[in-house]
């Protein structure tokens, strides 16, 4: 699970798009850009 430690500095666009990517990367192949 992951935590937001406000002392780690992670906001929400950052884990939104650490979560895009993972999904980009395993989708890739689907959408062939």
């Amino acid at each position: 699970m992951l935590v937001l430690d406000p002392q780690k500095r992670i906001t929400i666009e950052e884990v939104i798009h650490h979560v895009w990517e993972m999904a980009w990367f395993k989708n890739s192949h689907i959408f062939k850009i």
